[in-house]
């Protein structure tokens, strides 16, 4: 396991196919509700703690893990700077799309209509996220939708918990919905 803090808060792991081995995990089947996800991963959190002092039990935590092509994974942990609560919004299931980001409302519906009029209504779901920023999952990467956004990362799982993190706005449908406003 390789570790990186980002910054304040912010740390990235890295989960071999060895490491994902040793702590029972498999990238397809990663689940907050599930026992043995969240016993591996306190146990991952605990190790990071004490190799380099970042805690993520020390308040809330937002986790999004997205597969490597090697068979492992890469998890990026935020602690979300308020009090510690009993759950942490995590992120599981993997899926092979790709995030982007939004600054307005606007943006996000000029994307979409610019995605149907190219390519149909790809599926996707759109979310507000805490920040005021609107999130688009597409269920596959569109460089179209870099001309109205940018680009969130690798590819996504969709959120296990959209009301912890992110408010949904249109699940399923988005592109197709978002594109008739």
């Amino acid at each position: 396991m390789d570790f990186m803090l980002l910054g304040e808060g912010k740390l990235k792991l890295t989960l071999s196919p060895d490491d994902m081995d040793a702590y029972d995990l498999r990238a397809d089947a990663l689940d907050w509700s599930d026992t043995r996800t969240r016993r591996a991963m306190w146990c991952i959190f605990d190790e990071v703690k004490r190799r380099c002092g970042f805690d993520a039990a020390s308040s809330r935590v937002l986790v999004n893990v997205f597969p490597s092509v090697s068979g492992g994974c890469e998890i990026f942990v935020t602690r979300a700077g308020r009090e510690k609560s009993d759950d942490v919004c995590f992120s599981g299931s993997m899926s092979a799309g790709r995030a982007y980001l939004f600054d307005g409302i606007d943006d996000l519906i000029s994307c979409c209509r610019a995605l149907c009029r190219a390519y149909g209504a790809p599926r996707a779901g759109a979310y507000l996220r805490e920040d005021g920023k609107y999130l688009l999952l597409l269920e596959h990467d569109f460089a179209l939708a870099c001309e109205f956004g940018e680009a969130a990362g690798g590819p996504f799982p969709e959120p296990a918990f959209p009301g912890e993190h992110v408010r949904a706005i249109c699940e399923n449908d988005a592109v197709e919905v978002l594109a008739r406003l």
